[in-house]
């Protein structure tokens, strides 16, 4: 899908994930822009700042094409203003729903101040977030069951050594049951791709008998030894390079998906981290919003014992008051929130800097701005299923489970083994001796031998057959459902982010009406009768209400692109983040 970039939105600075674990190539739309590298084997993300960028951009959106869309399909975009483009500046912002720095509120001010960008905020979680850490050493354990998978064909050494006495009655007087043997085996065994067994042994074994009568002095005891080379290779069950490398093929699938997993991490913790820098922002704001409320409402009241003695009813005394009380107190559950939305922004970035446990006031400088939007919606679903871990990690399970068919299948044929054993001897009155003799190769053995086994009925190998067919089903049908879930997330954020984007021009006139309102209502220069006074307090209401509104378009805005950009898994790239392999 061919995009034009309208305004660019600012990139969190060369941020880089690094994995403890080989390649990351090839895992998804993620493009290698960055050049800040920091080795962690926990997957600890670095980046640098990129003060150049201009925070006024922040929440641009990338826009389609419109000509090569309509060259195309033959139509233009389905989604998203195709005239009358309107942005909202953060100067707008600060003049509707100013943020308490603006207005020299300090009722939500702590002992210690940080002021903080989306940028630094997004980095500092990249550095320091917990889960990020954590997860991040997913890839590197799932490289040690390759190791352990191509393990299997590692050759292997061994060493046997064995002591018999025996001491048997006969029926011969002549003849001794009188033995004492001692023996010694080693060698190597390997096993081989195509599921042969190769083992070379050299035994050694000494044997002194009690019977001279049949036994020379100069053979007693007696050493023998061999050298034997053997080769088992099944015809049937468990032949062939697919089956024996099963295993590596799954262990190298599972450490992709591991990958893929820990790339989720890091693209949900930044979804999570910039919604609650947003939060944040609605919070902050959300409490000047109210405070005006409050001081509207205490205006109203000091209005009315100006009169009290004149045109005002105890009635209206009592009613101002009280909604002055209930004011009050939301403005204290809202100042609250600030303190919360503060606390989980913390807790999300882990940064040693701004400890949880510290009065420390986080201060965002970013505002929630509106920008040019237009949107292809078949466009972002098709970047999203091309793009999206969950998809790539079920096709993968698929795969896996195909490898556990094929395995089940073979382990369902009867077994049917070739065996060729060449083996040497010697023997004499010394090992030397017996070495010597073996070298010149005089004695020399030939094997070769056919094995079979069938179990009856072979019920055990068919069920398992079975199982492995109706898992790779099963696989299947979940890649079907992950691919109706990306295309639901991602219609779900188009529309959001297009109910936002609307939402905010009303909103803004709505806020403007409503401050043209009070303000013709405060200039009236009439009887403060019941009427009057709740029409006044309706639009105090009403004006605090429209801008909680735009606030929270603003807001819902900048975090609808957000959530786009995670429902199409190009939420690194959209900060500017990279996966690679530790170096």
């Amino acid at each position: 899908m061919h995009r034009q970039m309208m305004t660019m939105r600012m990139k969190v600075g060369s941020a880089l994930v690094l994995l403890a674990i080989g390649g990351f190539a090839g895992l998804g739309c993620e493009e290698r822009t960055s050049q800040v590298k920091t080795a962690g084997a926990d997957g600890t993300i670095t980046g640098a700042k990129d003060s150049s960028l201009d925070s006024a951009g922040i929440l641009e959106r990338v826009a389609i094409d419109q000509t090569l869309h309509a060259a195309t399909t033959g139509s233009a975009a389905p989604v998203g203003p195709l005239s009358g483009l309107v942005s909202f500046s953060s100067k707008e912002v600060g003049r509707y729903v100013p943020d308490p720095m603006d207005v020299g509120l300090k009722d939500i001010s702590r002992s210690r101040t940080e002021k903080v960008s989306l940028q630094e905020c997004v980095l500092r979680a990249l550095a320091n977030n917990f889960k990020i850490k954590t997860d991040g050493y997913g890839p590197a354990i799932s490289a040690t069951d390759i190791l352990s998978a191509e393990a299997s064909f590692d050759a292997v050494y061994f060493l046997d050594a064995s002591y018999q006495k025996l001491d048997d009655p006969t029926g011969n007087a002549s003849v001794s049951g009188k033995s004492d043997t001692r023996g010694m085996a080693s060698g190597l065994r390997k096993l081989l791709p195509t599921g042969a067994t190769l083992t070379g042994t050299y035994n050694l074994l000494r044997t002194k008998s009690a019977t001279q009568a049949l036994a020379t002095p100069n053979s007693n005891p007696a050493f023998t030894n061999n050298f034997a080379v053997e080769l088992r290779q099944p015809i049937l069950r468990n032949f062939g390079l697919d089956v024996n490398r099963s295993g590596i093929a799954t262990a190298r699938n599972n450490q992709r998906i591991s990958k893929y997993k820990y790339r989720e991490t890091v693209r949900d913790s930044l979804l999570e981290v910039e919604k609650a820098y947003w939060k944040l922002v609605q919070a902050r704001r959300s409490v000047v919003i109210q405070q005006m409320l409050v001081e509207q409402t205490k205006e109203t009241l000091g209005a009315l014992e100006k009169r009290k003695d004149y045109d005002v009813y105890a009635i209206q005394m009592t009613r101002v008051q009280s909604l002055l009380g209930t004011r009050q107190a939301e403005y204290v559950q809202v100042k609250n929130a600030v303190k919360d939305a503060e606390d989980q922004l913390k807790a999300l970035m882990n940064d040693p800097e701004l400890n949880l446990g510290e009065d420390i006031e986080i201060i965002p400088t970013d505002f929630p701005t509106l920008g040019p939007l237009v949107l292809d919606r078949i466009g972002e679903v098709r970047v999203a299923l091309e793009c999206r871990s969950e998809v790539q990690e079920a096709k993968l399970q698929i795969n896996n489970q195909r490898i556990n068919v094929a395995v089940a299948k073979n382990q369902a044929l009867p077994r049917f083994d070739m065996v060729f054993r060449y083996t040497i001897n010697g023997l004499s009155d010394n090992p030397g001796d017996t070495f010597d003799q073996m070298s010149t190769s005089n004695f020399q053995d030939y094997f070769v031998g056919l094995s079979f086994e069938y179990p009856i009925g072979n019920r055990g190998p068919r069920a398992a057959l079975k199982k492995a067919e109706l898992q790779r089903d099963q696989a299947i049908a979940g890649l079907k459902q992950v691919i109706e879930n990306v295309i639901l997330e991602v219609d779900v954020a188009v529309r959001n982010l297009q109910t936002s984007y609307y939402q905010v021009t009303p909103s803004s006139q709505a806020v403007q009406a409503s401050e043209e309102n009070l303000a013709a209502i405060v200039l009236r220069k009439v009887k403060l009768s019941p009427e009057f006074l709740e029409v006044q307090l309706n639009a105090q209401e009403t004006l605090a209400n429209a801008r909680r509104g735009l606030l929270a378009a603003l807001v819902n805005y900048n975090t609808s692109i957000v959530q786009l950009e995670r429902a199409k898994d190009t939420l690194l790239r959209y900060n500017n983040v990279n996966i690679e392999a530790h170096p």
